[in-house]
């Protein structure tokens, strides 16, 4: 059988549209495929989410000496939320850590403050705060204000002279 340059060129340009139809009907049934995951699809892994206390102390927080020792030296972390003191002191004088307390929230705010200090230490608050152990504070800022905790501290006589390290730390709670 002889076939023509025409009929040649002709099953050439068929076989063409042929595999253009074809590839044609894989996109379209393919094409719905794409929709449905795409469209039905949710977030998959962690969503970071960072919640900070609201009260921290403020930079304005010292130190007051009371007595013939003027040593002294207040230092809090970067967060605000401790402190770290140190002073010279001899039995039979105080001094008073005054610690301002900054509410950066828009609501009131409960807080308790913890100290560690030598047992030999005596500590009072002469502030707004409840005292609720020997070295535990309850107490209350409200939205945008300061509370002051003037914690006045004296070695009992029985003190062995030495270092001591007086640290505290204010943690925000609810209701």
């Amino acid at each position: 059988m002889k076939v023509s340059y025409r009929q040649a060129r002709l099953a050439r340009f068929a076989l063409l549209i042929f595999a253009v139809a074809v590839a044609g009907m894989v996109v379209l049934a393919a094409r719905g495929q794409a929709v449905g995951p795409v469209l039905s699809s949710s977030i998959t892994g962690t969503s970071g989410v960072t919640a900070q206390q609201g009260l921290v102390l403020d930079q304005s927080s010292y130190i007051s000496n009371h007595g013939g020792s003027n040593d002294a030296i207040l230092t809090m972390n970067d967060e605000g939320t401790s402190f770290t003191a140190a002073v010279e002191i001899y039995v039979g004088e105080s001094y008073t850590m005054n610690l301002a307390v900054r509410n950066l929230s828009s609501a009131k705010a409960n807080a308790i403050m913890e100290m560690n200090a030598p047992r030999g230490m005596d500590v009072a608050d002469g502030g707004a705060s409840v005292q609720m152990g020997a070295y535990t504070w309850l107490f209350s800022v409200n939205a945008g204000g300061v509370t002051n905790l003037n914690l006045t501290m004296s070695p009992k006589d029985d003190l062995k002279p030495g270092f001591y390290a007086i640290s505290g730390r204010i943690s925000q709670i609810s209701g």
